[in-house]
């Protein structure tokens, strides 16, 4: 059977791009590695509460939602509070993953997706250039047998395995390969507690209900989070490509006193950089974590694979619709995806690249001179624009510039926050039609903000 499009990965940007598509009527077929019970991963994730509107869903159920912290306390590498900000997102919402994956996969199936459960996508298929179908692995007991399946459209959501995207050939345009240092990797955990615990290892003393401590680091960095309601104690590790999130998080549970039993534990890898500069092919696209959809200063990817998935189904039903599944039939997916979400999240991997050559003194020293408020650090949370409050950023730089001590760093940060800017009003420029010499051209000044130095 030839289907009208085939997504690899039942993941959320996956099960999200599926639900758009099968609601317009076309056929829709999404395999995924894992079985049907065992789709979704074991950690948290936050988004704007807003997000799912674009699929026209509501919030999934109350009893699934974790609650948000009434405080959330940041620390520096002297242990000094830094912040503390009080609600930091009050539009925020946070779930488990899982809950959310399956909450969109279902809605998916009830409008007549057909679900490959344990069937692996291997790589493309191309004819001419031309994707037109993927071949994959499905697991049958101790066995694999292959598949070949064909569709007008491929959507890649393998996530960060971009396993299709990989296996492209360079004509298409498309990135393959993502430098090493531009992913890392997060683990978190969740805890029951013993009477009169658990304590917060930054400063030694006893965790109290509904406050999230939050220590920042260059290269990793974590939060602790006392759940008020369930008596839960959750822990989220976060490291660099080079360093272990789960290694790092063991070690910090091993230490923690009032610790009971682990109740959950999950992670993943995510790349932390900015989208694709091309999103799209003949006959294919690529969305979510495939794609680098991510808010690259938090590693979050949900919010921005929903509005992607939004875009791109769009995109794809026009194509269909059409009957023009070339890059030019699909390449609304690119240019409205990259005008208006990619530009905000391209900002704010200049600021993410400006962090990472800070040392951890001038850090520290960051959060805690004050020029970067609660209002400032909060919108990093979501693909909100970080350039929003640039004009009171730079002229609360301008009046710290009486320390000395700090001026060079200052000046740095100055630059990228410019810098900023400029990637916001160049990627507003991104090719409307497809054209391959533009698109070249694009590409070129591009590398130029994300080649200089911060």
């Amino acid at each position: 059977m030839k289907y009208d499009v085939i997504i690899a990965g039942a993941g959320i940007a996956g099960s999200a791009c599926a639900l758009k598509i099968s609601q317009a009527g076309f056929t829709t077929a999404l395999l995924d590695l894992k079985s049907l019970s065992d789709i979704g991963g074991n950690w948290s994730v936050s988004f704007v509460k807003s997000a799912l509107s674009y699929l026209g869903l509501k919030i999934p159920d109350a009893k699934t939602i974790i609650e948000q912290a009434d405080e959330t306390v940041f620390y520096a590498g002297d242990l000094s509070v830094s912040l503390c900000i009080k609600n930091l997102n009050p539009h925020m919402i946070t779930l488990k993953h899982a809950e959310l994956n399956r909450y969109l996969l279902k809605n998916a199936l009830e409008r007549g997706v057909i679900f490959f459960p344990e069937c692996e996508a291997v790589k493309p298929v191309l004819e001419n250039n031309r994707c037109i179908g993927l071949a994959a692995e499905k697991k049958n007991l101790f066995l694999k047998s292959s598949l070949r399946l064909h569709a007008k459209i491929i959507i890649d959501c393998t996530g960060t395995a971009g396993v299709l995207r990989k296996n492209l050939p360079p004509e298409t345009g498309i990135e393959t390969g993502i430098e090493l240092k531009h992913y890392a990797s997060a683990w978190e955990e969740t805890w029951s507690i013993k009477p009169g615990g658990p304590w917060n290892l930054i400063n030694n003393q006893q965790a109290r209900p509904g406050v999230c401590y939050t220590r920042l680091g260059k290269y990793h960095g974590f939060s602790s989070y006392f759940l008020r309601h369930t008596g839960e104690f959750r822990i989220i590790y976060g490291a660099g490509a080079d360093d272990n999130a789960f290694t790092r998080c063991r070690n910090f549970t091993d230490r923690t006193a009032g610790l009971a039993k682990r109740l959950a534990s999950g992670g993943n890898i995510i790349p932390i950089r900015r989208s694709l500069d091309q999103l799209c092919t003949n006959g294919f696209l690529a969305v979510g974590n495939a794609a680098c959809q991510v808010i690259p200063t938090m590693g979050s990817g949900v919010e921005a694979s929903l509005q992607a998935a939004a875009i791109a189904s769009s995109s794809v039903i026009g194509a269909l619709n059409n009957h023009d599944f070339s890059t030019a039939g699909l390449w609304t997916y690119s240019a409205k995806y990259q005008k208006k979400l990619g530009a905000i999240l391209a900002s704010y991997d200049i600021v993410r690249l400006y962090l990472q050559k800070l040392s951890m003194e001038d850090f520290d020293q960051v959060l805690k001179s004050g020029l970067i408020n609660s209002r400032d650090f909060a919108g990093t949370y979501s693909t909100s624009d970080i350039t929003r409050n640039l004009a009171q950023i730079i002229e609360k730089i301008r009046k710290a510039l009486s320390s000395p001590k700090i001026i060079p760093m200052l000046l740095r940060l100055e630059k990228a926050l410019y810098a900023s800017q400029r990637v916001l009003d160049h990627y507003r420029t991104y090719p409307e039609l497809y054209n391959a010499s533009k698109l070249e051209s694009w590409k070129k000044r591009t590398e130029k903000f994300f080649n200089a130095s911060y």
